[in-house]
């Protein structure tokens, strides 16, 4: 059996005293500490079945992708994993998700990634949505102690915190910003909006406060923009990628696809899917933050950020919309900030 890793290949025992994973339905993320300073990678959430018949061995470029095993089932996890399946995986989404072995898949290819055998301090998070004792308890208890067949490795995590997604990317947008403007944050009201790919998240603080009752988050997201997308695509033209390969597009700038053969221009689609979806995600938050009097500063982090923004922008009766340096990265790298600030 060809084993590929998306793990650095070490010959001594390597330990990190602070990691960070951010796994989410679009991509799961993960950011650690070198002598240089902090390193971030990403890989698409992707999750099918390892085939024991394995032909990668016979193609050209071989697959993206760790393998990993789950409660005795072997995996093969990240860019190139639906190329394995009859029909592609659309993901899994539910109140349990946490607790399902595709999430443990990614969690292993994460920490595969990673390439540490000894995680001092692991910091991950989760939605708005999900951000409860209950499922903050079952990620601490999941990725917390010794994890065999992390592609080649065997991973102990030591202490695991959880922290709300969009707290990250406030973190990291403090950061960030010139020290005057961090400064300020802690005695505004700062609105904190996560696109993600199938919920927005949104975090309201007053002068360094969460405010639960004014925050929440929306099943909306990247997601149902290229679901959109692609069925005008096909009502057009007959035929069209599949979500992945508009996903990828979207995410590498590129400006067109084929559809049944011809050579189709994303824009036009994409715009109007962006406009519908925005405006859901726009009447949600409204409904939920009512006043926006109170709010200075909007940061926007998050895979979906820079295509929501304008939209956003356009939506909301507040002063400026700033956009995260990377936000794709944004929480990942604020929760590897946390782990910093609390050694």
């Amino acid at each position: 059996m060809n084993i590929h890793s998306l793990a650095p290949q070490e010959s001594k025992m390597i330990e990190r005293k602070i990691a960070a994973v951010d796994i989410g339905y679009g991509e799961t993320k993960m950011a650690w500490l070198i002598s240089d300073g902090p390193v971030h990678r990403s890989f698409r959430s992707i999750v099918e079945l390892a085939n024991p018949q394995d032909l990668d061995s016979y193609t050209l470029n071989r697959r993206k992708t760790v393998r990993v095993v789950v409660n005795g089932v072997e995996y093969e996890v990240g860019n190139d994993a639906n190329k394995m399946a009859a029909r592609p995986n659309e993901g899994v989404l539910h109140d349990d998700y946490v607790g399902t072995p595709e999430w443990m898949a990614l969690a292993k290819a994460a920490l595969a990634t990673i390439g540490a055998e000894k995680i001092s301090h692991l910091v991950s998070g989760l939605p708005m949505m999900h951000f409860d004792p209950v499922a903050i308890e079952r990620v601490r208890s999941r990725l917390t102690g010794v994890h065999e067949h992390c592609g080649p490795l065997t991973v102990e995590v030591g202490k695991v915190s959880v922290l709300p997604q969009p707290l990250g990317g406030l973190m990291d947008f403090k950061k960030q910003a010139a020290w005057e403007i961090a400064g300020r944050l802690s005695k505004q009201g700062v609105f904190i909006i996560d696109p993600g790919a199938y919920t927005t998240d949104y975090l309201l603080t007053l002068q360094g406060q969460a405010a639960p009752k004014r925050s929440g988050s929306t099943p909306h997201g990247m997601a149902e923009v290229v679901a959109i997308t692609r069925a005008a695509i096909v009502r057009q033209h007959g035929g069209a990628p599949d979500v992945h390969t508009i996903s990828e597009a979207l995410k590498n700038r590129e400006t067109t696809v084929f559809a049944a053969g011809t050579e189709v221009k994303l824009a036009p689609y994409v715009t109007r899917a962006l406009t519908t979806v925005g405006g859901a995600i726009l009447r949600d938050i409204r409904n939920t933050v009512k006043s926006f009097e109170d709010i200075d500063t909007v940061i926007m982090v998050g895979g979906g950020a820079a295509m929501f923004r304008p939209i956003i922008a356009d939506g909301l009766p507040v002063p400026a919309v700033h956009l995260a340096s990377y936000p794709a990265f944004a929480n990942v790298r604020g929760y590897l900030e946390y782990g910093e600030s609390v050694v």
